[in-house]
């Protein structure tokens, strides 16, 4: 679907001549890459770039979704119909509403170096971004810099969900 899009983005941009800059050591082409470009972006060429992250990010969450569920729920549940006693709050069980599964956390040695990995990475990711919004360098790494802690806040996120908080499936009678 976004094949064609991306052809009609490129045809109906106006023909613009390529920024090359020259010096004394050769020319260089900032905007030359292994997949044409549009050399400034239209509507068309930032709608396709706009379809094309909603399905990856649709995709990721997606993936996320499994890995906490398959990891999260590795080890064996914990049964509550025998009698178990589980310690939980009184709002989760009650004559119309009791725990049909339970997983306990597992906080295991992969969550922990997960969570010190995630949380370096959204530290510096988010000190890059503060020298790149304060600096007068350059700017063309903000977008870059930002999206990098953000996923790297949103990983941390599922490995905290994933590691260290139980799983459970609560079930209820609707039929009074």
């Amino acid at each position: 679907m976004l094949a064609p899009v991306w052809y009609f983005s490129l045809a109906a941009g106006e023909e613009k001549s390529p920024v090359v800059l020259s010096s004394n050591k050769g020319s260089i082409a900032p905007n030359e890459t292994f997949l044409p470009t549009p050399v400034e972006v239209g509507e068309f060429a930032a709608g396709v770039v706009s379809w094309a992250a909603l399905f990856v990010l649709v995709g990721m969450l997606y993936y996320t979704n499994q890995f906490i569920r398959v990891i999260g729920r590795s080890s064996g549940s914990i049964a509550t119909d025998g009698g178990i006693n589980l310690n939980l709050p009184s709002y989760l069980t009650s004559d119309g509403r009791w725990i049909a599964d339970f997983w306990p956390a597992e906080y295991s040695t992969p969550g922990i170096i997960g969570i010190a990995l995630t949380a370096w990475s959204t530290v510096v990711f988010a000190a890059l971004f503060g020298l790149e919004t304060f600096g007068y360098a350059r700017t063309q790494f903000l977008g870059i810099y930002a999206g990098m802690m953000f996923l790297s806040i949103g990983a941390m996120t599922a490995i905290y969900t994933t590691w260290f908080i139980p799983d459970m499936v609560v079930v209820e009678d609707r039929s009074h």
